[in-house]
């Protein structure tokens, strides 16, 4: 039962005893049901929800894979001996050497994940500028003195999207533009 429920299920019981109530309005053991539960209606309200946590689409991705198979979330975890975890997935859970410290809080994360729901982050995505328009697409033709041809438009509607912001980089290089994190 989550907390909706819970809350319906306290409404409901708290109007079926102050119907009771109004029929025997000196009945002292019914006014104090009605009174407790409103006090518990107003304790339940403030309640917090657990939240569920932003991740990655490749954990995400994991997650369902690994409940679909059947496996608890142990199994989710364990990036030692799992042959099937994507090198990408034991990369965000493990231990990493390179980086000063560990990934003790995206086991956390992917814990929580696995039993509260997530929410999956956006990506990132870049576009390339050319002063206040956007870089649409190469033309395909290449000329020796000008370079390549290339469309740029005012609408961001028709704004290239880059997932990889050092290929946005690349095209920002040859259209002499700018890189600029966008959000969709």
């Amino acid at each position: 039962m989550d907390k909706q429920e819970f809350m319906e299920y306290l409404e409901e019981e708290y109007k079926s005893q102050v119907k009771l109530w109004n029929c025997d309005s000196s009945d002292r053991l019914q006014i104090g049901k009605v009174n407790l539960l409103e006090e518990i209606i107003d304790k339940a309200k403030g309640l917090d929800e657990s939240e569920k946590p932003e991740i990655p689409k490749f954990v995400a991705d994991w997650i369902e894979e690994v409940k679909q198979r059947g496996c608890g979330l142990a199994d989710a975890l364990n990036c030692f001996v799992s042959p099937i975890m994507p090198e990408k997935v034991k990369q965000w859970i493990q231990f990493d050497f390179a980086a000063v410290g560990c990934h003790h809080d995206n086991q956390e994360l992917l814990a929580k994940a696995w039993l509260n729901g997530y929410t999956i982050e956006k990506e990132s995505v870049w576009v390339v500028l050319k002063g206040a328009q956007y870089f649409h697409v190469f033309t395909g033709e290449y000329d020796k003195f000008e370079g390549f041809e290339y469309v740029l438009s005012m609408y961001e509607e028709n704004a290239h999207t880059f997932a990889d912001k050092q290929k946005a980089e690349a095209v920002a290089t040859l259209v002499d533009g700018t890189v600029a994190e966008w959000s969709e």
